[in-house]
């Protein structure tokens, strides 16, 4: 298990601590999620959405209040199973830095969602550069049912500086090999 994010974010380590009571595998770096634990999760997401459709449709305040928490602890869970929570508050700096880069729609022809409640990218806008929080990256999937991490060629790579033991291929181990050769 990854070390709990030190981050401003204290949602994100309160869900730390909810997965590691429930030992929730989390990833310990930046990793895609193994197809079925994906799913889960997606579906988890569009499950506390649509709550969130149905208590704020029948005017449900506390029901919207509870689904929109729910959609964020969810979030925020899966953030952390993928291993994004060490990087998070870079994650999030970048994206709040390009969001307040934006403007107001003028009118609702201006904006893709057609409402002039909308921010678009004016001219010259940057999107997030998340470079600095996750490199360039080779990208491992974890699969969250083993907690174990696999290329996508399904050849397991990091279980020793991972879970600590067995066959390590990551980039770390390869160069750490050569220089004990």
């Amino acid at each position: 298990m990854p070390q709990q994010p030190i981050t401003r974010h204290g949602e994100l380590a309160d869900v730390w601590a909810f997965q590691q009571k429930f030992n929730v595998p989390m990833a310990s770096v930046p990793s895609f999620l193994d197809r079925e634990t994906f799913d889960f999760r997606l579906k988890f997401l569009q499950e506390e959405l649509h709550e969130f459709f149905v208590a704020h449709t029948s005017r449900d305040m506390h029901g919207a209040a509870d689904a929109l928490v729910d959609l964020a602890y969810v979030l925020y869970g899966t953030a952390l199973m993928m291993g994004l929570g060490d990087a998070w508050p870079q994650l999030w700096a970048e994206v709040q830095r390009a969001n307040m880069s934006k403007v107001r729609a003028a009118h609702a022809g201006e904006s893709k969602r057609e409402s002039t409640l909308d921010v678009v990218k004016p001219a010259g806008w940057k999107p997030p550069d998340h470079s600095a929080a996750l490199g360039a990256g080779l990208w491992h999937v974890f699969d969250a049912t083993t907690a174990a991490y696999i290329t996508s060629t399904e050849r397991p790579v990091c279980l020793k500086h991972c879970t600590g033991g067995g066959p390590c291929y990551c980039p770390e181990s390869a160069a750490a090999q050569k220089t004990e050769d």
